[in-house]
Parts: C-alpha cells; structure tokens; sequence
C-alpha cells in the first residue's frame, strides 16, 4: 500500500520546534496570532498556536472549512492576504471575523508527495497592509517546515520499506534461508521450517549443510550444496531438475532452488540468500501423465469422433481410424489430409453463401497451435457433394502438450451435428416464446396473437389489473387496458409494435376497476423465420418509482430543516414572477438575531429548533400565495406577488416586534429576536436582485438597532437561568462584585479596569449554562466525567462573550478565572503573569467566597479560617502577591464580615 503522508504524525520534538516558529512570528511581526494549521478533512485544526496574550485560538480545536480564510487557501494552493476582511463582502460570513480578526496572510503548507499538510499564518485585529518583508519572513518559515516534512517523510517511507522486505521474506511460500560468509544460518522463514523441520531457534548458527541436504534423482546420492557454489564463486547458481530435499525427519520433497550472493551498498557481499519451492506435486502429477498419454493414445482409435494430432508446424503426426472414415466420406482423399502432410495448407471446405467462415477456421487452429488460446470451437455448415443439403459439423482444437508440458501443436476434433440441428430448427420457435416468457414473468405480463388478441395472462397481471383471464381472453388489450379513456392505451404504441418492432414508454393504465396505475410499458414481438407470430405485453408497476421522483423533486426545492422552499426554488421563482401581470411584487428578509450566540453556547442542535421555530412562525402567518423561504443560515425570504409597499409593510408589522423563546432545556427558554427589511418592485425592468440587495439592506439596518438590545436581553435570561439551576445567588455575585473592586482600589486599578472587573464578576461563569443542573446542584464530590464537562465552562464562556460586541473585551479573562498560578489549572494550564490579571484577581475572591458561604457538599468555613487557606495556596493556586494584598485587606477590614 502507498504511503499516505496525511497519515504519518509530526513528532513532538518537531513540534517543540515549530512552536517556537510562531512565537516567533507573533513577536517579530507584532499581531495578535500565528498560526500553523492542520487539515483533517472535513475540519481543518488549530495544530499550534503562538502563545501570546492576545491570541483567541486555542491548539487542537478543530472548525469545520466553511468560509474560513485557510479554507481558501488550501482550495486554490495560493497565498492569501487580506488587509481589511470588513471591506470585502466575500469575506463577510468568515468565521474569524467572530474573533475579530479582519487582516489575514496565509501561505499553504505541503508534504514532499504534494498532498495539503495545511497552512502557515498570521491574523491581525486590525487593517494591516502586509509588506514584503512580512511576506519573505512567512515563506521563509513555511520552507523551514517543508524541509522537515520532508525529512519525516522519507524517515517513514525507510521505515515501511524495511518492515515490508522482512516481513515478506519471512510471509512468502518459497523457502528462504539466509547465511554468513562461513554458511551459518542468520534466518529461516516459515516456508523453509515447514519443509526443512528445523526450526529457526534450533538452526540458528549451524552449518546450512546440517539443515539442507539434498541429493541427485539420478543416483541418490548427496550432492554439494548450492550455497558453497555460491560463496566460492560469488554469483548466483541454482539446482538441477528433481532434486530431493531431506527434511529433518527423513521425509523427502522435490525442490526448485537458486542460491545468490547477498551484497551491501558497495558491491562487498555479505552472505547468500537461499530460495527453493516444493514442486514435489507437479513432479509426481508429471509422471502420472506420461501414464495416462500412453493409454489416452490407445483408446483414440476406438472413438467415433474424427481426430487428429498436429505439430507445431501444422503437420498430421497421427490420425485415429474414424479420421480417415471422414476423408473418405467428403471425397477428401485429395486433398492430403493424412499423416505427415500439412493441415493447415490442406483443409478446405466448400461453404454456400459463407464467405471467410473457412479462413476463420484455420486462424482459429492457428491461434491453438501457437499457444495464443488453449480451446477453439466452431461450427461450420458446408454442401453435401451427394444431397445437396446443408452438413453442420463441430470443430474443437486443443493445445497439445509434451512431456515438459510445452504446447507442441493441437488436437483436431470433428463432431457430426447435422441431427441436432435439425432438432434446434424444429424448437427454435416454441424457444422464443419460453426466452421471452422467462425474461420478462416477474411482471404483469399479457400474451397476444398478431391481431393484438389476448391470448394468456400470468398471476401478476390478474393481482395488478384484478383481472380473470376468462373475462379478457380473446379481446383486444387495447380494449381491456382503455377503459372507457381517450387513448391512454396509446394506439400508435400498438401498431409499432405490430409492425414487429420493440416498444417502451411510461404511462397510465386503469385496472378492471378504473383506478389509475402508473406502468413502464414495453412490448416484445415474437419473430420466427421472418413472420410476426404475436408477442408479449409487459407492464412494469413504476408507482413507487414515481413517489420516489416525486420526493426527490420536492428535496431540490426545500430546504431539508425547515421544509420550506430552499434558495434555488426561490431563484426560479424570480424568474417565473418577473411579469407585468405579477406586479407589483414586494420582498421581506428576515434575519434571526443571536443564531450564533445559541449555536456556540447551546450547539447547533439548539439553532436548529430556533430556525424551525422561526419557519413555523412564518408559515403560519403569512398568505397561500406568498413564497416563504429559507435564503441561507439564519436569514429568510418571502416573495409576495402582487403586493403594494403599504400592504407588505402592514403585514411586516406583525413581526417587527416578534421574539421567539427558544427552549434550551428542560423549562429553560431564551428569547431571540427577528430583524426584517422591506421593498417592492414596480417597474418590470427593475432587476429582481436589485429589489432583495435594498430588502437586504434595510434588513442588516434594522438587525444593527436590534442586535445589541436583543444580545443583552438574551445574556440577561441566561445569567437568570443558571441563578435557577445552580447554587451561584445573586448575593454570591454581588459580593465577589465588592470583594474584587476593593481589592482593585487597593491594587490601584484604574476606573476602566474596575469597570471591567465588575463585569468579570458577573459573567465569569456564564459558561455553566449548558451544563445540567444534575451536575451544578450536585451534593456530593463529582465524577471525573462530571468535572470534566465542568472544565468545559470556561471555552463556552468565552465564545459567548466574543461573539457579543458589549463583552468581547473580557473574553479573555472568562476564559482564564480557573488558571492556576502554578499552571496546574484549566482549560490551558498556562501559569504566572501569563494569566491575565483580573482573572487572577477573580479566582481568589470567588475562592474566598465560596469557602465563606460553603457548598451543598462542603461547609463554610470562618473569615479567619478562610485567609489562612489563601496564605496557604499562595504560590500555587493563587498569584502570591495578590493573595498577601487580599489577606491584608481583609484582616485590616474588621467591619466587613464577608
């Protein structure tokens, strides 16, 4: 099997390495992120990622390629730089511009087999117009790790190549056996201990003349073993035909062996290589065939066939008794088909009106007796000199082997058929009808005479059409099938097919009781000696086959989720719309607001149910005649024809206020909002596209005036639902809320960051919205798999955050709160001044709290015992520094009994 180079892992040390690449880059180059980026179809991976402050991707997450800037990339083999993805509507749905990330240069990354390994690149938040030393710096970094590819590549292909000549040597069914210089065995393979008896353990380092002893079936006697020829003389050498092989036991074989010299790079040979096969079956079924010549010889006379034997030059060297009857028989004689003449040259037969059939004949006995075919038959009719009539006969030649089973010529048979034939002739008509019978009786089948008459119908038909064959026999099927209709028998079907000619079309036809049944109807004529005798009339029940056509159509044009009409289906109805009679037609885009925020924080399950939800609503409220459709993602349009701007804004009315609640689980529900916008064709030359770019316009216009409001009020319903299932109060965040900003003042934190940290204190667990209330409410110690999904918090938490404009600038510290200072903490066991200061603030008030206030499986503990833990994990959990502030704080606060 060809190696896979999208297979083989990159090692950790080239890892370690590569890190340092884009830290570098990061660094050198003065942006946010860089990035080496692994594809792993159909997902691309974060494979390392610069570690720097900034940098919102994560090493191992994996995206699905849609629309990312690397997807690009990898597509077209080329370098991509964008300076500002915010000024170009291509790059307006890129998933990295969620992560604000609007300035992209990527180059793409190869194994040596040309195969995509993935993409080397850097990603700014702001507009970054990218200079060519940015560029020479990316490309010298993508060859640096091309060149290691490279050289892992080669080390794995080394690698498999060696695994594969051991293991087929010691695999393959030819003996094998290996020797040094001296002859001591270095390696038998299974083959060779099965034939040998000596197994490797009990061989190794033994002379190969102890193992392999062979001698001569001419004498008996032992003769020298190959691999001594070979050591003296330094080339391959090999056995004599039917040498016998002594195993360790006695028992005896019959080999085929060759010996040769084993060599290292510089031509210096290092031992020999011994392969021989068992060919003790074909030795022995040799001699029986000898036997069986000699008795095969004497039986040819006694057979009725006319047989000959040529030579390789097409020379008769026998020809039994019944042969010579032949010649006799056709006036043959002349022609010097005999013993020691040419066949080839010699055979002719007189053929009426079959012009090349004798030629066909001889290049057929040609082909046998040069090996080119091992069987040629043939039959041939020819003119009786005496009756006048045809004489059918049937010749089979056979390659003729010798004694060392090479061809030597062929074998020449004659068989009279003139009598079978005859009897063929007789049955060839009632064979038609068994042929056509037989190919065509799964299914409705009626049988007709050559004026269309009914003549027999099988078991199908009477269950399909509910017809006795008592009732139609005699009848035209035209008749039957018709029904009272208006040629839904097809007539000009009918007179083709009497014509004799094969026919098939789709059609209805109605049963004895009128109900419709759709048939793939094909009509078979019987033909005998030129005459039409009647044929068979087949209706084949494609009423599923239809349904199944009529589900795939229905498919192209619906939208699989929502069962509305899908973007294609809309796109055709813009074209059959785009009348004067349809005017004026009026255009609504809907956009659900916060898709995203429930896809990332609840999956894209969840989003789905919200976009269903959403269809159902537009389904129920708008007209028969309107197209409501599905555009793409969370956006929506309705095309409503002859319809005013006043009448699609009162109907837009309906839903400028309209929220849906989304159920995210059990009695938890998260409202989302609709933003829509409106406008109306009047004029035919209007464009269509044109009326949905300002129906889109106004849309995006009015999804800004909502957004904001419409996130908060969603961010808002989370934190009230995780207040409901978990033991997180409002009063737990109102005190770490005091706590961290005392601590801030004390720190000399600045407004803006106190600000922030206020904020920190609010959302830091929003996370905790997805994860079931079985595990927040807990009271005793969680599982491993329950701290796990616990760990997860702190990602979906800053997801959430990022993807709403108001929080973005705390992501970062949501993602960090459960850092440890010693690095032990999560989700990215990071540690120091590397974890960002407010989310190390955080961690020792919520800490402090929680030991304050306990939890349903620990009790609170006092003030004085509870700064004594924070002294204590100083250093490891906590930032030493602000874990002393902190304490200080408190103790010096004899009235804040917290």
């Amino acid at each position: 099997m060809k190696l896979q180079a999208k297979n083989i892992e990159v090692p950790k040390k080239t890892l370690k390495r590569w890190q340092k690449v884009v830290d570098i880059m990061a660094s050198l180059l003065d942006v946010p992120a860089a990035l080496i980026m692994k594809v792993e179809a159909p997902y691309i991976k974060v494979l390392l990622s610069s570690q720097n402050q900034a940098n919102p991707y994560l090493a191992g997450e994996k995206e699905e390629m849609d629309g990312l800037y690397c997807e690009h990339v990898i597509k077209t083999g080329k370098k991509l730089e964008i300076a500002n993805a915010l000024k170009d509507r291509r790059w307006q749905d890129n998933p990295d511009l969620d992560l604000g990330m609007i300035a992209y240069h990527g180059r793409p990354v190869y194994w040596p087999d040309e195969q995509i390994f993935g993409t080397i690149c850097i990603l700014d938040k702001e507009e970054n117009e990218f200079s060519e030393e940015v560029d020479s710096l990316v490309l010298s970094f993508k060859e640096l790790i091309e060149s290691n590819l490279e050289i892992i590549y080669i080390q794995k292909k080394m690698e498999n190549l060696k695994n594969k000549f051991f293991t087929t040597l010691y695999s393959i069914g030819d003996g094998v056996i290996t020797t040094d210089l001296q002859g001591k065995i270095t390696m038998i393979n299974a083959a060779a201990e099965k034939m040998t008896g000596w197994k490797f353990k009990e061989a190794a380092e033994k002379d190969l003349t102890e193992v392999f002893k062979i001698r001569s079936a001419d004498n008996g006697n032992i003769v020298e073993n190959p691999v001594n020829k070979v050591l003296e003389q330094g080339k391959t050498v090999g056995l004599a035909n039917d040498t016998t092989l002594i195993s360790k036991n006695g028992n005896t074989l019959q080999i085929a062996d060759t010996a040769a010299p084993i060599k290292d790079d510089k031509g210096e040979m290092k031992g020999v290589i011994l392969v021989f096969s068992d060919v003790t079956s074909e030795y022995e079924y040799k001699n029986e065939l000898l036997k069986s010549r000699n008795l095969i010889n004497s039986t040819l006379d006694s057979l009725s066939a006319h047989i000959c034997v040529l030579n390789v030059n097409g020379e008769i060297t026998y020809a039994n008794k019944s042969w010579y009857d032949f010649l006799e028989e056709n006036n043959f004689e002349q022609k010097k088909l005999t013993e020691g003449n040419n066949f080839i040259d010699n055979f002719q037969i007189a053929l009426e009106k079959k012009d090349g059939v004798s030629q066909n004949f001889i290049d057929g006995v040609k082909s046998v007796i040069s090996g080119d075919r091992e069987k040629f038959t043939m039959e041939i009719s020819r003119d009786s000199t005496e009756e006048k009539n045809y004489y059918f006969v049937r010749t089979t030649s056979l390659c003729n082997f010798d004694d060392d089973f090479k061809n030597c010529g062929a074998v020449i048979a004659i068989e009279n058929i003139t009598e079978r034939k005859s009897a063929e002739n007789r049955l060839i008509k009632e064979k038609e009808w068994l042929k056509s019978i037989f190919d065509s009786g799964i299914d409705s089948m009626v049988r007709v005479d050559n004026k269309h008459r009914i003549i027999d119908v099988n078991d199908r038909f009477e269950e399909v059409f509910k017809y006795k064959l008592e009732e139609i026999k005699g009848l035209n099927l035209d008749e039957v099938m018709d029904q009272g209709k208006s040629n839904t028998a097809d007539k000009e079907l009918t007179c083709n097919f009497l014509e004799g000619k094969e026919v098939h079309a789709e059609s209805t036809r109605y049963d004895k009781y009128g109900n419709p049944i759709q048939c793939l109807v094909r009509g078979i004529p019987v033909i005998a000696d030129g005459e039409f005798l009647g044929g068979f009339a087949i209706y084949i029940d494609i009423t599923e086959r239809k349904e199944k056509e009529k589900k795939i159509t229905h498919m192209s044009f619906h939208d699989r989720l929502t069962g509305l009409y899908n973007r294609l289906y809309l796109e055709e109805a813009f074209e059959r719309f785009n009348t004067g009679r349809q005017l004026p037609i009026s255009i609504i885009m809907f956009d659900l607001n916060g898709l995203k925020i429930i896809n990332d924080s609840y999956g894209h399950k969840v989003g789905d149910q919200m976009l269903i939800k959403a269809a159902h609503v537009f389904k129920e409220s708008f007209r028969q005649e309107d197209i409501i459709s599905r555009w793409g993602g969370d956006e929506f349009v309705i095309l409503l024809p002859k319809t005013t701007k006043e009448e699609a804004e009162q109907i837009y009315q309906r839903f400028k206020e309209v929220e849906i609640e989304i159920e995210v689980g059990k009695n938890e529900y998260i409202p989302v909002s609709i933003a829509g916008g409106i406008s109306t064709k009047y004029k035919l030359d209007n464009d269509i596209y044109n009326v949905l770019q300002k129906a889109e316009d106004k849309m995006y216009k009015n999804k800004l005036l909502k957004k904001q409001s419409g996130q908060n009020k969603m961010v808002k319903s989370m934190l009230t639902t995780l207040q409901e299932k978990s033991q997180e109060s409002d009063l737990h965040a109102q005190r770490m809320e005091k706590l961290a900003l005392l601590l801030g003042e004390k720190l000399g934190l600045s407004i803006d960051e106190q600000n922030r940290l206020s904020l920190l204190t609010t959302l830091h667990d929003i996370g905790k919205i997805t994860i079931p209330e079985s595990i927040l409410q807990k009271p005793t110690k969680l599982s491993p798999k329950e701290w796990e999904i616990i760990k997860k918090h702190p990602g979906i938490g800053f997801r959430l955050c990022s993807a709403i404009e108001d929080f973005s600038h705390i992501a970062y510290d949501v993602f960090s709160h459960h850092e440890n200072w010693d690095g032990n903490g999560y989700p990215r066991a990071i540690k120091g001044k590397q974890i960002p200061l407010l989310a190390r603030i955080l961690a020792i008030v919520d800490s402090y709290d929680v030991m304050r206030n306990g939890r349903p499986y620990k009790k609170a503990l006092s003030k004085k015992v509870a700064l004594v833990e924070i002294e204590k994990n100083a250093g490891t959990q906590f930032d030493p520094e602000l874990a002393s502030k902190f304490v200080e704080m408190m103790r010096e606060k004899n009235d804040l009994n917290f």
